[in-house]
């Protein structure tokens, strides 16, 4: 038998987020903006099947979810709310293109695994190391908590001559950067990081606590010595839900005021 209406386009592609993630992630983010303040009414069922193009069944376990995390209130006879006081969520880690923030980062997280491994560094590593291809690398995995909860999964890749001096037990404790600097006296003076949006695959998505191809951000750091010697690199993998990423756009100021060139910039 066909069926019609919103749940024929409620099919998802394999590996993808379950439909039902998808409605509850749009919805707590618009509680947590505001766009859905505290003690208003979330639109109705049948509203929000239309919109997301689901069932109700769906519409349903997205909010059965959000009324498990406290954010939702549901009223018999008279829908569903959002909480007089919804939880919030943590306060996003800010950077200011200091080295510090990734240092003031690093503190605020709980390790809950480390894993440590010698194997051979994957090609683009090597090149950003200035290694030869085949050269093989401590790579160093740890699942990172914040207030309890899944928050990044980060993969160092050092070089052996580094790797060999660190004791896995002690990363438990304290951060990587620390370590370096305050038992290895390894001065780290610079790192250079490039962020960029992904989806997580199977390994990735059981570390975060999300769906496969769920979105999740990438940040790829090369830590550098004084004179711009590379020493190691690291790839951290973030929930998309926990992470946000701030920078602030500061305008040059001219001798004269600003002059726009409408000949240079016009589309």
């Amino acid at each position: 038998m066909k069926r019609s209406g919103p749940t024929a386009t409620a099919t998802r592609a394999e590996g993808a987020p379950p439909l039902y993630y998808r409605v509850k992630s749009v919805l707590e983010e618009r509680i947590q903006l505001g766009t859905l303040p505290p003690r208003s009414q979330l639109p109705s069922e049948p509203e929000l099947c239309r919109e997301f193009g689901v069932s109700r069944g769906t519409v349903r376990e997205a909010l059965r979810d959000l009324v498990e995390a406290g954010l939702v209130e549901r009223h018999h006879g008279k829908g569903s709310f959002v909480s007089a006081q919804p939880p919030v969520s943590s306060q996003p880690l800010k950077y200011t293109g200091l080295l510090e923030d990734l240092y003031d980062q690093v503190a605020r997280v709980d390790v809950k695994t480390v894993e440590v491994s010698v194997a051979p560094g994957p090609p683009a590593v090597l090149r950003s190391l200035s290694l030869e291809a085949g050269t093989l690398l401590t790579v160093v995995r740890r699942d990172r908590y914040l207030d309890g909860e899944p928050f990044a999964y980060t993969i160092n890749f050092l070089p052996t001559s580094i790797g060999e001096r660190i004791d896995p037990s002690v990363l438990r404790k304290f951060p990587l950067l620390r370590l370096l600097e305050e038992r290895l006296q390894i001065d780290i003076a610079s790192a250079e990081q490039s962020m960029r949006a992904t989806l997580a695959d199977g390994e990735i998505a059981a570390r975060l606590a999300v769906g496969i191809a769920s979105p999740i951000m990438c940040a790829e750091r090369v830590y550098h010595a004084p004179g711009r010697k590379p020493l190691y690199v690291a790839h951290s993998f973030y929930r998309a839900d926990r992470y946000q990423f701030t920078i602030d756009l500061k305008r040059y100021r001219k001798e004269g005021g600003w002059r726009w060139d409408y000949k240079k910039t016009r589309a």
